[in-house]
Order: structure tokens, then C-alpha cells, then sequence
């Protein structure tokens, strides 16, 4: 999977321009060998792991929704699924507690996010 990943990637640099060696960018992109990754294509090993939670999936949400889960839990890697996490708001965040006031004029704790 990642192998496929890497070429995908380096042929898209090279029809960009922008690979590293001139020669790379003048020979044509390998084949992209992509795997269609459904439930079907997993290794006996992964089907048994996923099997239970594809199938509620499949029962319970339907196909599509199945099949998507499938690919962004099972098939991405760590970089794909990185890539897709919507960035930090900030950097060293941290729960604090901060007292609240209630309409009725008691006190309380609240719990809040505070990034340096």
C-alpha cells in the first residue's frame, strides 16, 4: 500500500515539474497501480480482524458509508489520514479551570482550553 502511495505521489511531482532530477520530470509516470480496497481485497488476516465491525457497519449505515470507513480506517496510511485531521488551533494547549459564575450568583468550575 505504501509503495502505491509513493509512486502516486512522485508521479504527480513529476507531471508537476517539480521532481528533484530532470530526467525524472522527462520520463513518462509509471503506472499508477491503484488497489481497489474493499473487504474482499483485505488479507485473510485483516478480514478476520474487521469482519464484526464492517459487517454492523454494512447492517446498521449501509455500503457506501461501509466502504469508506473501510478505506480511511484500514487502507490509508498514517500520512493520508494525517493529512486529513483539520490543523492545531494552537500550540501547547492545555485544560484549565476557571470559576464561573451562575445566574443565581453561585460559583462554579468550568473547564476550558488555554494555548501559549
Amino acid at each position: 500500500m505504501r509503495t502505491e502511495f509513493y509512486l502516486a505521489a512522485f508521479a504527480a511531482l513529476a507531471a508537476s515539474g517539480l521532481a528533484a532530477s530532470p530526467l525524472a520530470a522527462q520520463e513518462p509516470a509509471p503506472a499508477q497501480e491503484t488497489r481497489a480496497c474493499t473487504f474482499e481485497s483485505l488479507s485473510p488476516a485483516e478480514k478476520s480482524r474487521y469482519q464484526s465491525r464492517y459487517r454492523r457497519r454494512v447492517r446498521l449505515d449501509g455500503q457506501a458509508f461501509a466502504d469508506q470507513w473501510l478505506r480511511e480506517q484500514v487502507c490509508m496510511t498514517a500520512e493520508e489520514r494525517q493529512a486529513l485531521r483539520p490543523p492545531a488551533k494552537g500550540k501547547n494547549c492545555r485544560a484549565v479551570s476557571r470559576p464561573v459564575t451562575s445566574m443565581d450568583g453561585s460559583m462554579t468550575v468550568g473547564i476550558g482550553r488555554k494555548c501559549d
